[in-house]
């Protein structure tokens, strides 16, 4: 494998550095948020050709790691293409040697890591994921030692990232330096952000070399790009950053808290304990009660009871109306990167066998409130079991799903429980982003004329908002944005900011 690399790796060494990150920048502005694809013009054969973002992203990877030259191709379109034609060229070799070993679910183990590799970059949804990442982060508590940890509040790493990131759809740098007092954010705060959002391109570069691995896995490690997506290039221009991709810059500011608190955790010892999961549970509750009429459905809470003498927390949220019941557990677990990678192994039962146990708790709750042992009062009505998580797992092949459903069967048996409950009440397993748009479909349609047609189908585990569409063809989706008023709690100050910009009446909203 590293012999096949070793081609690729000397003809990004001949490349320009500066120019070659101006060009993919320049590239990046055209692709396409819903499908990842950058569309070029046709080649002579009249043939259109494409180019992924998640191509870029290695490309751009690739370059700090190695270009030392002058030779600019990225600057032609035949260029380009040609370059990715080596970056393709190596992935084919990568597969090959992968089918010569004779590994065990090959074609699944494939499939896996090319769905996370390139689902998360299509269908970005930008404006919900600022909002969702807003709303648990923000929550009194957790923002608290999120910026203890960080040294940079969270509306003031919102509006840096935005800022920075709508300026990068015009020129590709910024600068460190730039006053933002006017927006209320102190320069102690900008220079806090830079510390955790920008690098150098030698440290970036070392943090790549920590990361890079020479088999099957080169392409899906992750990009420490994503943790600092603003590149110092130029060491006698300290205060000059580049950001080659402005979206990266947003995740950064929404899904990369996240590793904030974890440094915060491992740093200095700042424990943000269960305030994370506390905050995402009541984020789910948000969205219920903004997805749900609540003058048909009714949304209850967690409601600890006894049993036993041992308190027991009881379901996050209910939602029933007078066809069935969703008993919905909010979880923050993430799949590991490792898992992420591989697909099969120790690696990705672990964190399924995790997930598992949490699924068998939300078993053992339910049955505890259908007998009346909780506060909730039966109703005789079908229950159906949700899991909701942060992050997308993307179970959306076969045998990840299966494999899950074994280990909770597993688990149920060591605790002498009725396996017959996952057939009874199947499961739902889910990400937020998708219940913000399932929830409405739900609302429409009913929790029993949605769920008992959804658990027939195999993506009632992943992509939940496209059950409606193919079950019921004939309806019409009525669909909106969820926490309209998001954008005025990020930035209650807007309209006397757009005043400034000659904008009295205020900036339009998306």
């Amino acid at each position: 494998m590293y012999e096949t690399y070793k081609k690729f790796r000397n003809r990004i060494a001949k490349l320009a550095i500066k120019p070659s990150l101006h060009a993919i920048w320049h590239y990046q502005r055209n692709v396409d948020p819903n499908t990842g694809v950058l569309k070029l013009r046709t080649d002579v054969l009249g043939r259109a050709r494409h180019v992924y973002v998640w191509e870029l992203h290695t490309l751009c990877r690739e370059i700090v790691l190695h270009a030392r030259g002058s030779e600019q191709p990225l600057s032609t379109l035949d260029g380009l293409t040609q370059i990715v034609g080596h970056l393709r060229k190596l992935n084919d070799e990568i597969a090959k040697i992968e089918i010569a070993g004779g590994a065990s679910n090959l074609a699944q183990g494939i499939l896996h890591r090319t769905i996370h590799q390139q689902l998360r970059w299509q269908h970005t949804r930008d404006e919900a994921r600022l909002f969702r990442a807003w709303h648990v982060y923000s929550d009194p508590t957790l923002s608290k030692l999120l910026e203890r940890s960080t040294g940079v509040s969270v509306r003031a790493m919102y509006l840096l990232a935005i800022a920075i990131a709508g300026a990068g759809i015009k020129q590709p740098g910024t600068l460190a330096t730039q006053d933002y007092f006017a927006f209320d954010v102190c320069d102690a705060q900008r220079d806090a952000f830079f510390k955790i959002c920008g690098t150098t391109a030698e440290r970036l570069r070392e943090a790549l070399k920590a990361v890079q691995k020479h088999d099957t896995r080169w392409a899906l490690t992750f990009n420490p790009l994503e943790a600092t997506p603003l590149i110092n290039i130029d060491r006698s221009r300290s205060g000059e950053y580049w950001c080659p991709f402005p979206h990266l810059l947003l995740r950064r500011a929404t899904e990369g808290l996240f590793y904030d608190l974890v440094n915060g955790k491992n740093q200095s010892q700042i424990d943000f304990g269960h305030e994370y999961g506390h905050a995402f549970e009541r984020y789910v509750g948000r969205v219920l009660e903004n997805a749900f009429d609540t003058g048909r459905f009714n949304i209850s809470g967690e409601q600890p009871y006894v049993v036993d003498g041992q308190q027991r927390h009881g379901v996050d949220w209910i939602v029933s109306d007078d066809t069935a019941n969703l008993f919905i557990e909010c979880k923050t677990r993430r799949l590991p990167q490792n898992a992420k990678e591989t697909g099969d192994g120790d690696e990705y039962d672990k964190p399924l066998d995790e997930m598992a146990k949490d699924i068998v708790k939300l078993y053992v709750n339910i049955n505890d409130a259908v007998k009346g042992v909780s506060k909730w009062v039966p109703n005789g009505l079908p229950v159906y079991p949700m899991v909701v998580t942060y992050e997308d797992w993307y179970l959306m092949w076969p045998m990840a799903f299966d494999r899950l459903l074994e280990f909770v069967k597993r688990r149920l048996e060591a605790k002498h429980l009725p396996t017959s409950w996952v057939e009874a009440m199947p499961f739902f397993f889910t990400s937020i982003a998708e219940l913000e748009i399932a929830g409405q479909d739900i609302n429409q349609l009913g929790i029993e004329r949605y769920c008992s047609a959804a658990k027939l189908r195999p993506n009632r585990h992943f992509q939940l908002s496209a059950i409606a569409h193919e079950a019921f063809p004939e309806v019409t989706k009525l669909r909106r944005r969820l926490l309209e008023n998001s954008w005025h709690e990020i930035f209650p100050h807007m309209k006397a900011w757009s005043g400034m910009a000659g904008l009295p009446d205020g900036w339009p909203m998306p």
